[in-house]
Order: structure tokens, then sequence, then C-alpha cells
């Protein structure tokens, strides 16, 4: 299979959003895979369990970032690289693909936006809780 022929852009739609508060978020996809056109690299866009969203590039064999990891940063073929807060994954996204390597980012750090997080966090309140007092 050939980076031409595996991936489609594809959107989905599949968290349960009921419990965050109103924005954009709700009507955006959860999950956004496409080629971009000025570099011919993959590109994924993936939301996480607190709703803050995650960007990874794949890149194949013949890419001087194939296999670096995303902490090396003594790596030249890094030296580029400008994302918000930096790098935070590299690696195979797909256990049956070795063809692509993510380079990623996310978006949870402090002052991020992550609509999800008081939903997640008054969950593991109920659960935390009611634990921690028959301690």
């Amino acid at each position: 299979m050939t980076n031409e022929t595996q991936y489609k852009e594809i959107e989905v739609h599949d968290i349960d959003k009921s419990n965050w508060p109103e924005g954009e978020w709700k009507n955006e996809p959860d999950y956004l895979q496409y080629r971009d056109e000025e570099t011919g690299l993959e590109c994924l866009i993936i939301r996480n369990i607190v709703g803050a969203l995650c960007g990874y590039v794949g890149v194949d064999k013949n890419h001087p970032a194939y296999k670096v990891d995303a902490f090396d940063w003594s790596n030249p073929s890094l030296e580029n690289i400008d994302v918000h807060w930096g790098l935070t994954f590299s690696g195979f996204l797909d256990r049956s693909n070795t063809e692509l390597w993510f380079l990623g980012f996310d978006c949870a750090h402090s002052g991020d936006l992550a609509p999800g997080h008081n939903s997640l966090f008054e969950c593991a309140v109920q659960i935390c809780l009611p634990v921690l007092r028959r301690c």
C-alpha cells in the first residue's frame, strides 16, 4: 500500500459532547484526516478525551524526521518545526502501518481550551471522592 492510496480524507464526529459547554467544538469533527496540498504530507487532527485537539503529520522513510524521537531536540531534522508548545509525540499511530512515522503536538497545556475538561473532572470527583472518604 503506498502513501498515495493509503489515506483518504475522513471526518468523524463520535465524541459525546452533551455535557460540554456551548461552543464551536460542538460541531467540529473529532477526527480529521487529510493530505496537505502544499507538502503532500498526511495530516491528522484528533480530539482527545478532554476535548483538546492534537495535530499529527506523517512522514515516510524518505523524510529526514522518519523514526526521529520528538524529544531529540539536537536532531537537525526537527530544528525548523515550530508547533504549539513543541512536539509531544513521535511514533507509529497504527501498528499495522509502519510506512508513516507521525510527529505530533497537543493543545492541552495550561491556558489551552479543553471543553470536556470540566465534565471529565466532575466524573472523576463523583467516582474518586466516595472512595477517598472511605480511606
